[in-house]
């Protein structure tokens, strides 16, 4: 309707210049219905109205690109894939690889993608109309995000797996760091499909290529299953070594994806701990601790007590060590924790090359005031301000004693505490940066009683553990994360050989939409040719016709 008015508005404006103006008389019709289509044009590109695309926006081939649609041996179910896109598509289609991102195919392509994502390429096609078809072998990752309207207007051509027995490692589970000599544990996960009933397979730990640790599994009804795997890593020729673990499943007869038999990882191996936990004066606060750092740190921890007046022990075996391996070993950690009396914290912390924690629970001073010491966060950001944020401090139960500390003007406080929450409050944790080297100082007792309790407190403990770790092994950080990337990079599109389930199968589907969304006129470019043939045309006849 408004382009109708637009175009008799037009129409009569003109008329109007060349019959009641210019006077041209009959030979001024035609320049006058030039006149309307340019000021209608330019009129209407104003007004800018949206229009109707017909449907039939060509055929949009959707074919798999992930590492599921190659075989073991050949390309020939690839190949079968790209010919029957190539089919449907015929000329004018186009053919769109989907797994990760959709991409256009181009000729040379292979099925790289490290998983099978649909849903971003069947938007995409959905939007511009026309006919869609899938070419996939069925197994997909996000099925259940995918609306199911989209499903039904897609044709989809499913070229199945081969069928088979097979078993594969669907999770490789090792600690990032490891140290000589202490026993570790690998989690494998196996998934097996189609065997047959009393079939097992043998699941291997490899380090470097030799068997470390092996386990039989029957697999005869299918399904998911787990091992741990225990071993002691062997000792490094240096003091750190990055290597290589691979988890391996045999036994199948007629595997048919051997592919996904294998899955390989990286730790590093150290000689000595990453953290060294020395104390002189065991409490129910050491050994907490001690669990803690072992379950959050997620590197190798080494814990050493002297009980009464004798020597050091290992705390795990209690069995004696000499004071050269307790020295070697603290000046070799990347993290001293000294806990005890303060003589002993002292001369601890002389030994740390690295990163500090001093815990003196012992003061030469006594200037600890015993009682209910209730903690809250203090005024100003620290590094372990997000381990508390949303904990209530009336939940967490009061610590024992808190000593009085020397205030560091470069230091950053991380918790207070005040004596049955009057009067002046003191310091528990504070941390500084010492030249290179992180150090941190809790100044309570008591802090096992969030540990212990759990919930609510037992989660604020492990947090404000983790926290402090992190914050002490900061400049391993970097390290730490390339290793992780490196351990993701190998396991990348591990999943797509295993056996799954498909979740798509072959349908017709429903004829293509009729119509688009309306499209703004700007956006069409015919609308300013026609305005700007419509302008010339009348130039050049007003030039015949004697006028200017």
């Amino acid at each position: 309707m408004l382009v109708t008015v637009v175009a008799l508005a037009a129409t009569g404006f003109a008329l109007a210049l060349y019959l009641l103006i210019e006077r041209v008389g009959r030979a001024g019709l035609p320049l006058a219905l030039l006149r309307a289509a340019a000021w209608g044009g330019v009129a209407v590109l104003l007004v800018n109205p949206g229009c109707q695309r017909s449907g039939g926006g060509g055929t949009a081939v959707l074919l798999d690109g992930s590492l599921s649609m190659t075989d073991p041996v050949g390309d020939a179910r690839w190949r079968a894939a790209l010919d029957t896109a190539r089919a449907i598509a015929g000329r004018s289609g186009r053919i769109v690889l989907f797994g990760e991102e959709p991409r256009i195919f181009m000729e040379g392509a292979t099925p790289s993608a490290a998983e099978s994502s649909l849903l971003p390429a069947l938007r995409e096609a959905a939007s511009r109309g026309g006919r869609l078809v899938i070419v996939t072998d069925g197994v997909l990752d996000d099925a259940t995000a995918i609306p199911l309207d989209l499903l039904r207007r897609a044709r989809i051509v499913v070229l199945p797996r081969p069928a088979g027995p097979d078993a594969g490692i669907a999770g490789f589970d090792l600690p990032v760091a490891l140290r000589a000599g202490d026993s570790a544990t690998a989690t494998v996960d196996v998934v097996a499909a189609a065997t047959r009933p009393g079939d097992s397979v043998t699941i291997e730990l490899l380090e470097q290529g030799r068997v470390v640790a092996s386990a039989r599994v029957g697999v005869g009804g299918g399904g998911s299953y787990r091992r741990d795997l225990s071993f002691v890593p062997a000792a490094p020729a240096p003091e750190r070594e990055l290597r290589r673990y691979e988890a391996r499943v045999s036994g199948i007869v007629g595997d048919r994806e051997p592919r996904d038999d294998r899955r390989t990882s990286l730790a590093a191996v150290t000689r000595a701990g990453a953290i060294v936990l020395l104390s002189d004066s065991p409490d129910w606060d050491s050994r907490w601790l001690a669990s803690t750092l072992t379950g959050t740190s997620g590197v190798p921890v080494q814990v050493f007590v002297r009980v009464a007046n004798g020597g050091w022990r290992d705390a795990r075996t209690l069995r004696p060590v000499g004071d050269a391996a307790v020295q070697g070993a603290a000046q070799r950690a990347t993290l001293v924790v000294a806990h005890g009396s303060e003589a002993g914290v002292d001369a601890v912390a002389r030994l740390a090359r690295r990163a500090l924690w001093r815990w003196p629970t012992q003061r030469r001073d006594r200037s600890g005031a015993p009682g209910d010491w209730y903690v809250m966060a203090p005024e100003f950001a620290s590094p372990v301000g997000a381990a508390f944020a949303g904990v209530p401090a009336e939940s967490l139960p009061p610590l024992e004693g808190v000593d009085e500390v020397r205030s560091d003007s470069v230091a950053w406080t991380g918790l207070t505490a005040q004596l049955d929450r009057r009067g002046r409050s003191r310091p528990v944790v504070q941390g500084a940066l010492t030249g290179r080297r992180h150090v941190v100082t809790l100044s309570a007792t008591g802090l096992w009683r969030w540990a212990s309790r759990g919930g609510v407190a037992g989660e604020a403990y492990r947090a404000l553990v983790a926290s402090l770790t992190d914050w002490l092994l900061e400049e391993r950080g970097g390290e730490h994360a390339t290793l992780v990337a490196a351990r993701d990079s190998l396991a990348r599109g591990a999943a797509e050989f295993l056996p799954r389930a498909p979740v798509l199968t072959s349908q017709p589907g429903l004829a293509a939409v009729a119509a688009r969304d309306p499209v703004p006129l700007r956006h069409v470019t015919w609308a300013y040719w026609a305005a700007l043939v419509a302008l010339v045309a009348e130039w050049i006849a007003r030039r015949r016709v004697g006028l200017r």
